[in-house]
């Protein structure tokens, strides 16, 4: 989609949002050029929301922020997708995610910022990144010992420490929600306390809401 285009789909977009939930957004403004993620090599930034600096220096006043929309790394992002890029899809979710922003930080929360914390976070794992081990935790739970993060369900199994290098050494199976996992044998990570596996899956329900499946071995540590 070129520029013009897309600068007339934004703005349809935006005008259809009703008045009082763009109230305190000084701009939407279309940047041509992309914006790589500044921690994550190959990553794109789609859209930003940020204060307004200059309603930022009135003291006490009330909240106005900017947002940005940037066609460039709409347009890296659509060279690599494979079957195809929904343009106005992925328009409409990143100028109401950033919109979505405002709003909470109007209302004095930060929920979605700390939904991009734990994308973040994963992002980072699954780049061989350092990262925090228990990111997870931080979405939503869905049972004991059970999450779903960044669109990913996590099952969390704790090994007691005497049992750990054997179950390393064995492998096992874990059976939750209809899905059983296979966790392979002979894993070699036996000095960390906390091993991310993407498991073999034998999926016993039709098509699965989640983008991927994670089994979090955690050594279980008594005091």
């Amino acid at each position: 989609m070129d520029l013009d285009t897309f600068e007339a789909h934004a703005e349809r977009m935006w005008d259809a949002i009703p008045p009082h939930f763009r109230a305190g957004i000084q701009a939407v403004i279309i940047e041509p050029e992309p914006k790589p993620d500044p921690l994550y090599a190959g990553t794109w930034l789609m859209g930003e929301c940020m204060a307004d600096p200059a309603a930022s220096m009135v003291p006490d006043g009330p909240l106005r922020s900017l947002i940005w929309i940037y066609h460039g790394s709409f347009v890296q992002i659509a060279q690599n997708a494979v079957g195809g890029f929904d343009w106005e899809g992925e328009l409409w979710e990143t100028l109401t995610h950033e919109l979505r922003h405002h709003l909470e930080w109007a209302a004095g929360v930060d929920y979605l910022g700390d939904e991009d914390d734990v994308q973040a976070e994963n992002l980072a794992r699954l780049q061989g990144m350092a990262f925090d081990v228990d990111f997870y935790r931080r979405g939503a739970r869905m049972d004991d010992g059970v999450y779903v993060a960044d669109g990913e369900l996590f099952l969390e199994v704790k090994i007691p420490r005497r049992q750990w290098a054997a179950t390393l050494a064995d492998g096992m199976e874990i059976e939750w929600g209809g899905v059983r996992c296979d966790i392979p044998a002979g894993l070699t990570q036996a000095n960390s306390a906390v091993i991310f596996v993407e498991p073999a899956i034998n999926k016993r329900l039709g098509r699965l809401p989640w983008r991927a499946i994670n089994v979090v071995l955690r050594r279980k540590i008594w005091w």
